[in-house]
């Protein structure tokens, strides 16, 4: 539960392990596989236990290398091509001393390789998400056929098969209301939150609760002028942070690992509340000339506000949220209803830059401001790297033209079309008015696999075991044959324009 020292870790606990599993796999870096090992064997009993890697433990790496990559590090699959088949950048010292700093002898991310690729590997083929939609299932698995030169050949067929989202698949089934809208940046994410969170709120009866995100020290909103201060915040979605009772939530940062309360739990949202605030009133003054705290000032705003209607309230100072899943897995929560609670104060809650683009912004100079977000959010818009992992008997795919980076790739919508449990019954889309699904995903029609994961998957031999000159030799066809393409394909353009 906790790799992070041995005052957290496993001896503390009292708990002994026969294996370790680690899950999600595509999420991980080489150089975390590493720290692993080392924290096992440090907790090792006997001398020879830690000489071992994971300190003499079963490992289990289980997940999908198709699905997305770290967004700050290299996959595994990325480091071990680096690292084994591509080798130190020759000609540019710059590069290969990069190289040097990050898998030479005895650096952490290459020795994390050196123990990921004496794994065994296991293919498993059989679909459990699903079963019943063999198209869905057919898409799937032509996607996973590294040896394949057209990983899209169903593509068109299948994605025009996907139904857009309508008024009435809402009025016949209220679940799509409620249904998570898949994005693949937080900008996108931001901009759809308000929107999606006032439909939940007016179909449950509740308010959307709205506040401005506190800069975080150092942040330059602390030294705009507060005319623009209070311009930058009304242009800006990313800069808000919003609540509904009893909407579901994702926690979006760990806050205790050791409890299980870690980035990416599923969560209920219970509440916010206020604490005492004795310091803001100044006993001095009375009657209604008194200031009042925020808690009091919450309470004001929300008096006779209607169902579905969004309300600015002072920053809280915690959210109380009620915790997914089996409540043996979180440890030292309150129980309610058989379900684990926990409060998540504003004094944890993370630092983060956050990009703004609206017009005062732009004035300004801005691209970036930092502010705390809450520990938890709403989960009713996530992009593709926090719905990765989720089971969805309801998923929206946005298929809207965001205009700005990151844009849709085929790992990405790998993700979000694979959370499906019901196949394509569970998948509706958004896009631009009139337009097909295949229009909407016309670019990704033309895209190739990474050459990278390819060559990679290509390595395993028949007994699981990846083998090193069969990595580089897929990968040196795979390059020929790109190269054979292109100069096909500027033969063909040469010929048409002669003509």
């Amino acid at each position: 539960r906790s790799m992070v020292s041995p005052a957290t870790g496993l001896e503390h606990k009292g708990w002994t392990a026969a294996g370790i599993a680690c899950d999600e796999v595509s999420q991980f870096h080489p150089g975390m596989l590493n720290h692993v090992s080392d924290r096992l064997r440090e907790v090792a009993e006997t001398q020879e236990l830690k000489d071992m890697p994971f300190g003499g433990h079963m490992v289990l790496l289980q997940g999908d290398f198709f699905q997305l990559e770290p967004v700050k590090a290299k996959s595994f699959f990325r480091g071990t091509m680096e690292c084994l088949v591509h080798g130190c950048p020759a000609g540019n010292v710059d590069e290969a001393q990069k190289w040097l700093d990050k898998y030479g002898p005895h650096k952490s991310e290459r020795e994390g390789i050196e123990l990921f690729v004496k794994f065994r590997r296991v293919t498993l083929d059989s679909q459990l998400r699903t079963t019943t939609d063999a198209l869905h299932l057919q898409m799937i698995m032509r996607f996973r056929d590294v040896w394949t030169d057209d990983p899209f050949v169903l593509f068109a067929e299948y994605v025009n098969s996907l139904k857009r989202l309508t008024p009435q698949d809402v009025r016949s089934d209220p679940e799509w209301g409620c249904a998570i809208v898949g994005v693949v940046g937080n900008d996108e994410r931001y901009a759809l939150t308000e929107t999606r969170a006032r439909a939940w709120a007016a179909a449950a009866g509740q308010l959307v609760l709205r506040w401005e995100l506190p800069p975080s020290g150092g942040s330059v909103l602390h030294s705009l002028p507060e005319e623009s201060r209070a311009a930058v915040y009304s242009e800006e979605p990313s800069l808000h942070g919003f609540f509904v009772r009893g909407a579901p939530g994702v926690l979006v940062r760990n806050a205790g690992v050791e409890r299980g309360v870690a980035n990416g739990t599923r969560c209920t949202l219970v509440r916010i509340g206020y604490y005492a605030e004795a310091a803001d009133v100044d006993l001095d003054l009375v009657g209604d000339e008194a200031p009042l705290g925020k808690r009091e000032r919450a309470q004001r705003a929300i008096e006779g506000a209607a169902a579905g209607s969004v309300v600015d309230v002072p920053a809280p100072d915690y959210v109380v949220v009620k915790l997914e899943g089996d409540p043996s897995l979180f440890l030292d929560c309150t129980l309610l209803d058989g379900l684990s609670v926990v409060a998540l104060p504003e004094s944890a809650s993370e630092a983060k830059d956050v990009s703004v683009c609206g017009l005062t912004a732009a004035s300004l100079g801005l691209k970036e401001v930092r502010v705390r977000r809450p520990l938890a959010e709403l989960s009713l818009v996530c992009t593709d790297y926090k719905v990765q992992g989720a089971s969805c008997d309801y998923i929206i795919l946005s298929l809207l033209d965001s205009g700005t980076a990151p844009y849709l790739t085929p790992h990405g919508l790998y993700v979000l079309l694979t959370r499906a449990t019901r196949g394509r019954d569970s998948i509706r889309w958004l896009g631009p008015q009139g337009a097909r699904a295949e229009q909407a995903l016309a670019g990704l029609l033309t895209l190739k696999r990474d050459m990278d994961l390819v060559a990679f998957v290509r390595g395993y031999d028949g007994d699981g075991i990846w083998r090193q000159p069969k990595a580089k030799a897929e990968y040196a066809k795979l390059v020929a044959q790109g190269v054979a393409a292109e100069a096909a394909r500027r033969e063909a353009a040469a010929a048409e324009r002669g003509g």
